[in-house]
């Protein structure tokens, strides 16, 4: 297990890009525009799966930033919040899972921001943090080690405010969340880690 990553046994389903790059893929305002938008993502990316994933997974799993974001855009202005928990059927793993196994840093920070729950298991037992542990996905691992740190008034915090100003965009650019020192409290002796871009996946290299 990854230290300092509690997972949850309660059950079998409970079980830093570049700052301007996750700062621009914050959900904006939505308007009738938007939902047709999103609702065009949502379409492309039924007709593209014929394994029940959902459409949310399937963008984090792709690392589409722009598509993730209209998806929570959408889930933020509807209050479906239980759409962050779907799991693709074959191995029971999250968006915040599959975008951490592949690397995409900034889709896994917008995840946790909008209140993705980093403690649910995939079918193997593993959380968010050790599967990106498991392949080789050292930033991710890191962004989730130092989420976990926060004490949960601060967590829950940065999930209110978000969701509060998800609506706002000029809100929302007025109050980032600070990666930087959540890194640095995390690692006090050494710099955040921030490779700049998504990485890929170590396990599609394998």
């Amino acid at each position: 297990p990854l230290a300092g990553l509690p997972e949850s046994t309660a059950s079998a389903t409970k079980s830093a890009d570049a700052q301007d790059q996750h700062a621009a893929a914050v959900p904006s305002p939505i308007d009738d525009d938007a939902q047709r938008e999103v609702a065009t993502v949502q379409e492309e990316d039924a007709a593209q799966n014929d394994e029940g994933n959902p459409a949310l997974w399937i963008a984090a799993r792709d690392g589409r930033v722009d598509a993730v974001s209209k998806h929570l855009l959408l889930i933020m202005s509807s209050g479906q919040v239980s759409k962050l928990a779907e799991v693709a059927p074959s191995d029971g793993s999250t968006a915040l899972i599959v975008a951490a196994q592949h690397g995409h840093e900034s889709i896994v920070k917008l995840l946790l921001e909008v209140g993705a729950d980093w403690e649910l298991l995939d079918k193997q037992g593993r959380s968010a943090g050790a599967c990106a542990e498991a392949a080789g996905q050292v930033i991710c691992k890191e962004i989730l080690g130092a989420w976990s740190h926060l004490n949960a008034e601060e967590r829950e915090s940065i999930v209110s405010s978000r969701n509060e100003t998800g609506r706002n965009q000029v809100a929302i650019e007025a109050t980032p969340v600070d990666w930087e020192r959540i890194l640095l409290e995390y690692h006090p002796s050494e710099a955040p880690l921030d490779s700049g871009a998504d990485t890929p996946a170590a396990a599609a290299d394998a």
